[in-house]
């Protein structure tokens, strides 16, 4: 059994053909919460797919992810469906998922992972490619 503090990451190896490269975070989207800034977000996965010599590192929370035991509410999600978040966010980052190089779980997934033993940052990254780090 693993420690509940366990963090999963999810990494892939990296060519570089330039002396530069660009390296990119992007996390805490909540996909699926009334507010996500998805205009927002569509236009820096624009901007990072246009620039071929870069990486992306995923710091977590792509999703909203609200449980019965949250602070949050159900009743400020556009997307209800964990199943419907994680398909979204997925929709949203296939431009950059090869440039997609670590995905890091966020604390809604951790919350996640303790109460039903499901990673929804891990299903996302699975979802577009990076091998299972944990």
């Amino acid at each position: 059994m693993s420690d509940r503090r366990t963090r999963r990451i999810y990494t892939k190896d990296v060519t570089c053909r330039s002396d530069w490269y660009t390296v990119y975070l992007l996390g805490d989207t909540h996909t699926g919460e009334r507010n996500f800034m998805e205009k927002e977000c569509v236009s820096m996965v624009d901007y990072i797919a246009s620039h071929q010599q870069n990486g992306v590192i995923l710091t977590g929370d792509l999703t909203e992810n609200v449980l019965p035991s949250s602070v949050g509410t159900m009743f400020d999600l556009a997307i209800a469906s964990p199943v419907g978040q994680r398909e979204k966010i997925t929709e949203i980052l296939s431009p950059i998922k090869k440039q997609l190089l670590v995905s890091v779980d966020g604390n809604h997934s951790y919350r996640s992972k303790r109460a039903a033993d499901f990673c929804p940052d891990g299903a996302v990254s699975e979802s577009l490619g990076l091998p299972s780090g944990g």
